[in-house]
C-alpha cells in the first residue's frame, strides 16, 4: 500500500469519524435545525456527505486509472445536491450515521488500494476553472475538505439549537 494513499485515507477516515460522532449526538431539534451556509437541515447534510464521497471517490478512481475526468459543471453538481436535498430531507438519524460508516469504510478501502502513479495522475477539471488536478488532490479537497467545511457548519448550527 502506497504511504500517500494510507495517509489520505487515514485523513478522510478521522474527518468521517468526527461527522459520525457529532452527528450520534444530536438532539431531534439540532438534527432538524436548517444550516444557513447549505439551506439544509443537519441530517440532511450529514446525509449529503454519506452519500458524496463514494460519488466523488469514483471521480478519483477513473483519473487514477485513465487520467481523465467527466465534464462536470456546477450547475450539475448544484442539481443532483438539490435532487439528494429533496430525496432525503427527513432522513432518519440512525440510518444516516450507519450510511456515514459503511460509506466510510469502502471510501477509505478505496482510496488506500489506489498506488503512487495513480495518485499522480492528473487532468484538467471544469470545477477547477480548467486548473489540472491530480487525484490526490481530488481525495484531498473533493473528499476530505468537503467533509470538514461540512463538519464545520453541521457543528456550528447544532450548537446553535441547544
Amino acid at each position: 500500500m502506497s504511504k500517500r494513499a494510507a495517509a489520505l485515507a487515514g485523513r478522510f477516515v478521522a474527518a468521517n469519524d468526527e461527522t459520525i460522532a457529532a452527528a450520534e449526538g444530536y438532539s431531534e431539534n439540532q438534527w432538524a435545525t436548517v444550516c444557513s451556509a447549505e439551506g439544509w437541515s443537519v441530517g440532511t447534510l450529514a446525509h449529503h456527505l454519506a452519500g458524496a464521497h463514494g460519488l466523488v471517490m469514483g471521480l478519483a478512481e477513473g483519473l487514477a486509472g485513465s487520467g481523465q475526468l467527466p465534464p462536470v459543471t456546477w450547475e450539475m453538481i448544484h442539481g443532483m445536491n438539490a435532487q439528494h436535498a429533496q430525496e432525503h430531507g427527513a432522513c432518519d438519524q440512525r440510518e444516516t450515521v450507519a450510511l456515514l460508516r459503511s460509506t466510510g469504510d469502502a471510501v477509505a478501502a478505496r482510496i488506500r488500494a489506489l498506488g503512487d502513479a495513480g495518485l499522480d495522475r492528473a487532468a484538467p477539471w471544469g470545477l477547477a476553472d480548467g486548473a489540472s488536478l491530480s487525484a490526490a488532490q481530488l481525495i484531498e479537497r473533493h473528499i476530505i475538505e468537503h467533509a470538514q467545511g461540512h463538519l464545520f457548519s453541521i457543528r456550528e448550527t447544532a450548537g446553535a439549537a441547544r
